[in-house]
């Protein structure tokens, strides 16, 4: 984090000084209705940052363009924030465009690389279009996983 202003740093400072003061609260719902709240403090959020981060060094370089497929979720943020402090640049697919538009977006950015949850990375085998790319499996301790 060579910049005291980028947005890593930042998080990085307010975990130091009020470690215990709530960062994220994200609802978790299931068949339409709030089931619970996930709920990180600065220092937890920091130290999921920091497990991710390791994590991408040791699988992308600065530069890469890797797409982005997580439920919203306390590593999805920790996730993007890891790749911009590594200089990696996030791509965010909406699978809401449909597949012309994906297989377009996809060719049009030249991605290759792909971050993701198992639950959501097992439905690229019903793609072959994907099935030369390569995907990465954040789990629970942030490392990425082929």
């Amino acid at each position: 984090m060579q910049n005291d202003y980028s947005l890593a740093s930042i998080i990085y400072r307010v975990s130091l000084e009020t470690p215990d003061k709530t960062a994220l609260i994200i609802p978790k719902v299931s068949k339409q209705k709030i089931k619970y709240f996930e709920i990180v403090s600065y220092s937890d959020f920091w130290d999921r940052v920091s497990e991710i981060s390791y994590g991408l060094k040791q699988c992308f370089k600065r530069g890469d363009k890797v797409s982005v497929l997580i439920d919203i979720s306390v590593d999805l943020y920790a996730l993007v924030i890891a790749m911009l402090a590594c200089e990696i640049t996030p791509v965010f697919l909406d699978p809401g465009m449909g597949r012309k538009n994906l297989k377009s977006a996809i060719n049009s950015i030249e991605l290759n690389k792909f971050v993701g949850t198992k639950s959501l990375l097992k439905y690229r085998w019903f793609l072959p279009r994907f099935w030369r790319k390569k995907f990465y499996s954040l789990n629970s301790s942030g490392i990425l996983v082929k």
